[in-house]
């Protein structure tokens, strides 16, 4: 820095500062004789008419003269000041009033002292102005200040602060910076462009994955994308530009290549265009995001057909669908479940309707099996059939009706949804197939009747022992009974333990009788005849010369069931006698011997043994039991060919 300046009497005694004003008013009232200026009546006139310049201006100012860049500034510098302000004024400048930020001010000063101007642009400081070090930003001019011989002997400094202009334009470019990290990661596909052409300016990782666009920003949407030319989604673009509306589409079919010679793909996109707005609301540029959601869709497409199907296979088999909502008491009934309660098709129904609708001697037992399907212990499957009369027509209908309740995760049903479906006529032809089967099982039970006394008639000859009388009889009751039990089931098959009953049932008073046992076991016809011919056999020999002819005479009749590797059911039964007379083996092999030995094992599929041990007689007998082929007549299941 140069010397300081010879202080000078002013040559009027006029005062040079003629405004009186904040800053003017300080500088006039401050004693400057104690620094390095001197007495203010003795500054040279380049200082006097730069202080009048600075005092008078609205931009902050302010002047550093002198060997101690002593500190001279304006009113519109004071706020730059903070609480340095205004005991600042008079003070060296940097090793005083800007002493935190000396080291980066001192070179700078030091070039204008040279006689060079400094011109900085959102230069950058760490100055405290209110007792804390904090980041301050300015734009200024140090321009040098010389006296009336030309030297420089000061610094004239313009200045503005842009703190938060710098700061703000941080943070907003930290805001972009984290905005754009979260469009980089977003799921779905963003992209950004600019100016009317769409000048292409971010897109994302999701974008490049889906599009190939790893090299677009710089390009027009159209340079980067030719293969959406013609899709309208160029115009669409373009639209939201000009008219700053959004646009959204869902489930738009897009077809695209991703390169020159890639192939076209098909995607289907659900998307926005959402216009950028400046900050005089002009539309600068265009916002998308969207979303592929090309395997949603194709799940939807498949869905709709299928419940088209479904549809189609529901008026097929005339099925009504039915829905009661539970936590607003409403029902949902088709047309054609309120015909099947004899209601039009658009009167409205209620729960109510359905009770009323009910058989009276079905209400009952349909309202319990429906309060057991909402209830949230048993929850169960509500499958019933009963009779309504018609609300209109009084006429009486079936309906099988099956359901399921809908539970919330407090265990509170809130739905129940099911099918009807008017069953009427298959009730119909199964009431009057019961009918025919009765007459026909009436029929038969009086042929054999029938058979049976001739065969009594017949064998009333001398040269017929009662023995033989007898046996035969007993056969022919023992194959109507098992007739009884067939027909009950419609000839589906018959039970083994019904079977074992019925063959011990006249034997019952003789000694401790019949031990019977095992698991629930279903006989198909041909094999139920079998058994019940056999156990009439054994039992009537067991009551002539066996167990059963003694009183402490038992028979045991145990079988076990197991599931066969080649189908079926391997069945085991075994005949068991003990407590009668001593056993002697037969010279010679009788009807009943016969009978169980042979024709049983063919009829049965497999083979029985009689054995004539000491405790007493045993056979057993080992079956695989198929399930016999049938067919439906009416509703009503038969065997095949029967």
């Amino acid at each position: 820095m140069s010397a300081a300046p010879t202080s000078e009497p002013l040559s009027t005694p006029q005062d040079w500062l003629r405004a009186a004003a904040g800053m003017t008013d300080a500088i006039r009232e401050r004693d400057w004789s104690a620094t390095s200026l001197g007495p203010r009546d003795n500054w040279p006139e380049s200082l006097r008419s730069l202080t009048r310049l600075m005092l008078a201006s609205a931009q902050p100012m302010f002047i550093a003269w002198g060997p101690q860049a002593t500190w001279l500034y304006n009113d519109a510098f004071v706020p730059i000041l903070g609480t340095k302000h205004p005991t600042a004024l008079g003070l060296p400048a940097l090793t005083e009033v800007w002493r935190e930020a000396d080291a980066v001010l001192a070179p700078l000063f030091a070039q204008v002292f040279a006689g060079h101007s400094v011109q900085m642009d959102d230069f950058a400081l760490d100055l405290d102005r209110d007792g804390t070090l904090r980041e301050a930003h300015f734009s200024f001019s140090y321009t040098p200040a010389r006296d009336e011989a030309g030297d420089v002997r000061g610094l004239f400094g313009v200045c503005t602060e842009t703190t938060r202009h710098v700061i703000g334009e941080r943070r907003l470019a930290q805001v972009t910076a984290r905005q754009r990290q979260q469009f980089e990661q977003a799921p779905g596909f963003i992209i950004v462009t600019s100016g009317p052409e769409h000048t292409v300016d971010f897109v994302n990782e999701a974008h490049r994955r889906m599009f190939g666009s790893q090299d677009w920003v710089g390009r027009t949407i159209r340079e980067a994308f030719p293969s959406l030319e013609g899709q309208g989604l160029f115009e669409q673009l373009d639209g939201v530009f000009s008219t700053g509306e959004p646009f959204e589409a869902a489930g738009s079919e897009v077809r695209y290549r991703r390169g020159p010679d890639a192939p076209e793909e098909q995607h289907f996109l659900s998307f926005v265009y959402a216009p950028i707005f400046d900050e005089h609301g002009h539309v600068e540029g265009v916002f998308c995001e969207g979303f592929d959601v090309t395997a949603q869709h194709r799940a939807q497409t498949v869905l709709t057909q299928r419940e088209e199907q479904l549809r189609l296979a529901i008026e097929a088999a005339e099925v009504g669908l039915w829905d009661v909502d539970q936590v607003n008491g409403t029902l949902f009934w088709p047309p054609r479940v309120k015909a099947m309660f004899g209601i039009s098709p658009e009167v409205p129904v209620t729960m109510a309707d359905f009770y009323q609708g009910l058989h009276p001697e079905d209400r009952e037992r349909t309202s319990l099996a429906f309060a057991a399907a909402v209830d949230p212990v048993s929850r169960d499957l509500y499958d019933v059939e009963y009779r309504t009369v018609g609300k209109e027509d009084g006429v009486i209908r079936w309906v099988a009706a099956k359901g399921r309740g809908v539970f919330n995760d407090d265990g509170v049903c809130t739905r129940v949804i099911g099918t009807a479906i008017d069953v009427s006529a298959r009730k119909h032809a199964e009431e009057h197939l019961r009918l025919m089967v009765n007459e026909l099982n009436h029929r038969v039970k009086n042929s054999l009747a029938t058979v049976q006394a001739i065969v009594t008639q017949t064998l009333r000859s001398a040269s017929v022992t009662p023995v033989i009388r007898e046996a035969l009889t007993g056969r022919i009751l023992a194959l109507a009974k098992a007739h009884d039990v067939l027909t009950e089931t419609r000839w589906t098959g018959a039970n083994l333990q019904e079977i074992a009953e019925q063959a011990a049932g006249p034997y019952r008073h003789l000694g401790p009788g019949f031990e019977i046992k095992g698991p629930p076991v279903v006989l198909p016809p041909r094999t139920a005849i079998a058994m019940a011919l056999a156990f009439h056999e054994l039992a009537t020999n067991a009551a002539k010369y066996g167990a059963l002819s003694s009183e402490r005479g038992q028979v045991s009749l145990t079988w076990t069931a197991e599931p066969s590797p080649a189908g079926g059911v391997l069945l085991e039964v075994e005949w068991r006698e003990c407590g009668g007379p001593a056993v002697v083996a037969p010279q010679t092999t009788g009807f009943g011997t016969r009978l169980i030995e042979r024709s049983l094992s063919a009829d049965l599929g497999g083979q029985a043994r009689l054995s004539f041990e000491a405790e007493g007689l045993v056979c057993r007998i080992e079956a695989l039991v198929h399930d016999e082929p049938t067919e439906t007549v009416a509703g009503v299941t038969w065997p095949a060919g029967g």
